[in-house]
């Protein structure tokens, strides 16, 4: 072997330790950086999830909430409704029998407007009897004082 080719390989395999070397450490620090940024990452998705979580109770908090306030206000409107359709029958019946009242009272008016013209005409002739025996009480009476003179 010359001198030439054993200093080549030896120069080749230290330069080639070298940059293998170098490379083994380059890729060592990649490997740390995408550890840190994989950290980091993952330490970030947790708190996503955290938050997350946190928004999701608070959201099926709220939705049970205005469900069980909704339900709530429903039954009190249908209670509502119920207390004014009773109010509005109630009403609706007054008003029936108000009118049937009315109705009868006017039965009864016009009853009673017929009895008074009756009424009227009765003693417009009790009146006229009246006057007619009044007048005959007068004539008699008239007679009567003649008579009494005549004797």
């Amino acid at each position: 072997m010359s001198t030439g080719q054993i200093t080549f390989p030896c120069f080749s395999l230290s330069k080639a330790k070298n940059a293998l070397a170098h490379a083994v450490q380059s890729a060592r620090h990649d490997c740390d950086l995408l550890r840190e940024q994989f950290e980091e990452e993952q330490e970030a998705k947790t708190e996503l999830q955290r938050g997350m979580s946190k928004a999701n109770s608070e959201v099926a908090q709220w939705r049970t909430k205005y469900e069980t306030d909704a339900i709530q206000r429903t039954e009190e409107l249908e209670e509502a409704k119920k207390k004014l359709a009773q109010r509005l029958q109630d009403a609706e019946e007054a008003v029936e029998a108000a009118n049937a009242k009315g109705s009868s009272l006017e039965k009864t008016k016009h009853r009673l407007q017929s009895e008074i013209e009756d009424l009227m005409v009765d003693v417009e002739r009790s009146n006229a009897a009246a006057a007619a025996l009044d007048k005959k009480q007068r004539n008699f009476d008239k007679v009567m004082t003649k008579q009494m003179k005549i004797r």
